[in-house]
């Protein structure tokens, strides 16, 4: 008989919700291609320092932010206060990397 690999049953579920003005929003989990995607771009806002104006950050920062929380408007996010969102940012980068050591691991 086979083995089998269910990669569906792998598929991961998260409980991880942003709470803003009342209203819920689910943490979408992250695919490799979108962790990479949001590595990249945390580095580049990182680094950028003063050569990238800060409305260019911010819009980077949602539109990133949009890749994990996709329920959550665009109107939404751009109400909030630039520390939210990084707080907001932060939080998905610690969970998506938690999950990915605890993953290599074979922990669930």
């Amino acid at each position: 008989m086979a083995k089998l690999l269910n990669l569906d049953e792998l598929s991961a579920n998260t409980d991880l919700v942003v709470k803003f003005g009342g209203n819920e929003y689910p943490i979408e989990p992250l695919s490799v291609g979108g962790f990479i995607e949001m590595n990249r771009r945390a580095q580049a806002l990182e680094a950028s320092g003063e050569e990238m104006d800060l409305a260019t950050q911010v819009e980077v920062l949602v539109d990133t932010i949009r890749q994990s929380i996709p329920s959550c408007p665009v109107e939404v996010l751009k109400s909030m206060k630039i520390n939210q969102l990084y707080a907001i940012m932060n939080f998905v980068h610690e969970q998506a990397s938690e999950g990915a050591e605890e993953d290599s691991e074979g922990k669930k």
